[in-house]
């Protein structure tokens, strides 16, 4: 380090410092991840066109989470979207909707009427 970096490192406060060494930190951990992170965005079958509708942002956010390596959060978000989503299909084909396990749900989907006509 030159005698001027030097100077105006000790100009700096403690917490500018610390702030500088957070800063690079995040950018070498961005830079390390970087090629995993677009690897798993790519491997994400997404749907080609995803409607402004009521789900669109959340399953947005459940690829970004995947993305950046959270896992665990992405699978909550993932259930969270799933339940919203046979919720809404639900209401809206007059099926009655209850909180109970989301297989008995895909199971009265696939005996309901619905799929029936949809076939």
């Amino acid at each position: 380090m030159s005698q001027q970096e030097e100077g105006h490192e000790s100009l700096m406060g403690d917490s500018q410092k610390e702030f500088l060494d957070e800063l690079e930190l995040l950018r070498q951990r961005d830079e390390f991840s970087r090629e995993q992170r677009v690897r798993r965005y790519l491997e994400v079958k997404r749907q080609g066109i995803i409607p402004n509708h009521y789900f669109a942002p959340a399953s947005t956010e459940c690829i970004e989470l995947y993305r950046d390596g959270h896992f665990i959060a992405t699978v909550m978000a993932t259930q969270a979207v799933n339940e919203g989503i046979l919720k809404l299909v639900a209401e809206r084909n007059r099926l009655p909707y209850k909180e109970r396990d989301f297989r008995d749900y895909i199971l009265d989907l696939k005996t309901s009427p619905l799929l029936e006509a949809i076939s």
